[in-house]
């Protein structure tokens, strides 16, 4: 599917014979405004640690990665950093980790609130603790900086709350001039 939606956005007309696709001089209107097309992340997890997962990582303008530990996170960087340059496109190559958290003082309440979420948005919690993390500001603030000093350029946060707005205001006063203050980011 990379292989045909890439150069589609970037204004190509495409040829390609596939398993599941077949495409005959094929393109797209509009196209995007960016010279590389539509950027692309490529899930890629560490804790699976599947070769063919790092080979398609080569056909995206990043990676992103949820649910991974840290130490299986940075493995993960570690493979893809292993591949050459050249396999991984031109341009900016981007490493995303995508967290979900429940900020709370009161950290059973964090959990139970998380979980909560969790089931009702998916029906089941299968990754339990490999969600979050879920409590502090400061223990926000610390898993977040950890999966940063790995190698992640990008943080996607998701609230596991049915409190969407509280969980953004306290993120917004409580989290990120924590990780300004910890980085020196700008986080407009």
């Amino acid at each position: 599917l990379l292989k045909i939606f890439k150069p589609l956005t970037k204004g190509e007309s495409v040829t390609f014979e596939g398993r599941h696709f077949s495409l005959e001089n094929v393109s797209i209107n509009p196209i995007s405004v960016q010279e590389n097309g539509v950027p692309v992340l490529v899930a890629a997890h560490g804790r699976m640690d599947l070769e063919r997962q790092y080979k398609r990582v080569s056909l995206g303008d990043g990676t992103i990665s949820i649910s991974d530990y840290p130490e299986e996170y940075s493995r993960g960087l570690q493979k893809i950093d292993a591949l050459d340059a050249t396999d991984r496109g031109s341009g900016t190559f981007e490493k995303v980790f995508y967290m979900t958290v429940n900020i709370n003082e009161d950290k059973n309440q964090a959990v139970t609130n998380a979980d909560e979420f969790i089931k009702l948005y998916y029906g089941i919690n299968i990754w339990l603790d490999r969600w979050g993390p879920w409590g502090s500001p400061k223990e926000i603030i610390q898993k977040m900086k950890s999966y940063f000093l790995i190698g992640a350029d990008t943080i996607v946060v998701r609230f596991a709350s049915l409190q969407q707005e509280q969980q953004l205001k306290i993120f917004e006063n409580k989290i990120l001039p924590g990780l300004d203050a910890e980085f020196d980011i700008n986080s407009d």
